[in-house]
């Protein structure tokens, strides 16, 4: 009985201790990271440790010119600075992270840190340390979508900036209000993560010639801005026949629109829903003749395609004089 009880005491041995010896010291942070002013910062940092049941110490330093600075101490927050004590904290987002969050960041944060668990630090193991280097402006919002659009057909545009604090993004808006935006986020590399928005848009040619834009408000409530052109093309809007009186008795007869992009290339002419002409110019002129009556219709084409009047035009030859009727 008492064999199998050493035994088993044995095996357990056996499977805990190669994984026991395998449990190193070490750590993982980026090098350097930036860091806005004003606004909240982020150093990723995880560790490993030999197994034990006993909860981690963390601490973290920064480095001065003879000595370190304690800017955090998960055992007593007391410990840390005052200048820095109530804006720092961990972010507990995996096991045995060791991250750091730096809230309200200033000009004198700029520095070399170095993270701590258990007495046991990163410099002390492969002299690694973390510099953070305090920026005033943001990082560049970066706008992607169609360069030219076309009108009815829904787009995707799509907003995005790189920050360096993963738990407080910044908040992206639109300026166009009406469509509801597609959030989210994702990681870039060490201590760089990326806030992204997107929206479905429906161009249409009011918007034409004018901007899409895109802020981003950070938790110091500062603010940037990208904007890019909308380039919208259309087929003629509002088509309509103008209608001149020559003095022989004829009629000149317009197709005119109020915009249209790009230019118009055809127009094509109907009397009676019957094709007369398709021909580049706007004009056609009507003789004072009986074979001419009935009700004419024009259509403006362009390269996004047609638009037909309105109205139609009805007019009535007896060679004598003309009758003008819009119908």
């Amino acid at each position: 009985m008492e064999s199998d009880f050493i035994n088993t005491i044995v095996w357990i041995l056996l499977i805990l201790l190669p994984e026991a010896l395998g449990q190193q010291w070490s750590f993982s942070f980026p090098q350097s990271i930036q860091a806005l002013k004003g606004s909240c910062v982020e150093i990723p940092c995880s560790y490993t440790r030999p197994r034990t049941l006993r909860p981690p110490k963390v601490t973290w330093y920064l480095e001065g010119r003879k000595d370190y600075y304690t800017v955090f101490d998960s055992h007593d927050r007391g410990e840390a600075l005052d200048t820095y004590r109530s804006r720092t904290k961990l972010v507990l987002n995996t096991i045995n992270s060791c991250t750091l969050h730096i809230s309200n960041v200033r000009s004198d944060d700029e520095g070399s840190y170095i993270p701590e668990v258990d007495n046991r630090d990163a410099y002390d193991l492969n002299g690694a340390t973390v510099r953070i280097t305090v920026i005033d402006a943001p990082s560049t919002i970066n706008l992607q979508g169609p360069a030219v659009m076309m009108e009815g057909i829904p787009v995707a545009i799509r907003c995005s900036v790189e920050h360096t604090c993963g738990s407080d993004p910044p908040t992206l808006r639109w300026n166009k209000r009406q469509y509801l935006p597609r959030t989210g986020k994702q990681h870039v590399s060490e201590g760089r993560w990326e806030a992204l928005s997107e929206i479905t848009y429906s161009p249409t040619y009011e918007d034409d010639e004018t901007e899409i834009q895109c802020s981003a408000t950070y938790p110091n409530g500062q603010t940037s801005h990208k904007a890019a052109p909308l380039n919208i093309i259309y087929a003629p809007r509002e088509v309509q026949i103008v209608m001149y009186e020559r003095e022989d008795g004829g009629v000149d007869l317009k197709c005119s629109f109020s915009s249209s992009r790009p230019n118009v290339t055809q127009f094509t002419w109907l009397r009676n829903d019957l094709l007369i002409i398709t021909q580049t110019a706007a004009n056609i002129k009507l003789e004072n003749a009986k074979e001419n009556t009935g009700e004419y219709r024009c259509i403006a084409h362009n390269k996004a395609g047609n638009s037909s009047s309105d109205k139609q035009v009805a007019i009535q030859f007896n060679g004598k004089n003309s009758y003008i009727i819009h119908t």
